[in-house]
């Protein structure tokens, strides 16, 4: 088995894509020879395979679908039946056996084409070579530093749980002023919270997203803060309003996740700007944490 030399045409379009869009993540191709002379493929992320099973061969489908493909079945048109190993934005296919057909198979081969590929291919190789040999150490912390995607998600709940504590001890200090008040009263609180937690239909993503781009929430002193005065609040509502309907236009996303039913996260995905917002739902408010770029 080899990793290091791939010979199929759509094997090094295919890693040349994934390495320009997502060179952090350092794709390559294992490859084995099978009866008949032939070699079957499988891509890996960091030297980890994506799959279990090899392929026919590893394709980028340009044309149409954008996704990297593994290839099941050949046929005499330019079709063939795949499955999707990474999807239009560059990340691993979240779906265990997603099956597509492709038009674009086999891609067209040309000898400068094959040259410039496998010339590419190759500079890849050896630039890689010399950095894990001269850079271990650099490529060690940046291993250590990227954050999946679940990771950054359990950041999130974290972010989430400080910031309902940030809440629920600000509350009850305007109401005590004690913070070992607060500890004896915590049972009766938690209590509150839960018979006074808003309720899923009570929130309304293109209200909260409204207020947030007109700045409802950044303190009076804050120089994005839209001034007081009628004409600063109506243009900052208008501004707010367009905004939403532009951001909304291809549809959004809401996922409502409960905390002990005394508190609710609500993440509002906009397809359109590429960007979720999160919301701590408590004492039937709704708090505006934060906002993070796909």
């Amino acid at each position: 088995m080899t990793s290091s030399s791939v010979s199929s045409y759509a094997c090094n379009l295919a890693l040349n894509y994934l390495n320009k869009v997502r060179e952090l993540d350092k794709w390559s191709i294992e490859s084995k020879s099978v009866g008949g002379g032939g070699n079957v493929y499988r891509l890996c992320r960091r030297n980890i395979p994506l799959t279990d099973a090899y392929f026919l061969d590893i394709h980028y489908d340009a044309s149409k679908t954008l996704c990297v493909v593994g290839i099941l079945s050949k046929s005499s048109s330019s079709q063939a039946q795949a499955q999707v190993l990474v999807d239009k934005h560059g990340k691993p296919s979240k779906k265990k056996c997603h099956l597509i057909t492709v038009f674009s198979y086999p891609p067209n081969v040309t000898a400068k084409g094959r040259s410039a590929a496998n010339n590419n291919n190759n500079s890849n190789n050896n630039t890689r070579q010399q950095q894990q040999k001269q850079q271990s150490s650099t490529n060690q912390q940046q291993d250590r530093a990227t954050i999946s995607d679940e990771d950054n998600y359990k950041l999130v709940q974290y972010g989430c749980y400080f910031a309902v504590f940030s809440i629920v001890f600000k509350f009850v200090s305007k109401l005590f002023g004690s913070s070992t008040l607060m500890v004896l009263l915590l049972p009766t609180l938690y209590y509150y919270a839960i018979n006074n937690c808003p309720t899923n239909h009570s929130f309304d993503p293109k209200k909260e997203i409204k207020r947030v781009l007109r700045g409802h929430h950044l303190p009076d002193n804050h120089p994005e803060k839209p001034k007081q005065d009628f004409f600063s609040q109506t243009f900052a509502r208008l501004n707010a309003t367009l905004s939403t309907e532009l951001a909304t236009t291809m549809g959004y996303t809401v996922k409502i996740q409960n905390f002990g039913g005394a508190a609710v996260l609500a993440t509002v995905t906009l397809p359109t700007t590429k960007q979720n917002f999160y919301w701590v739902g408590i004492f039937n408010n709704w708090h505006y944490i934060y906002t993070t770029n796909q």
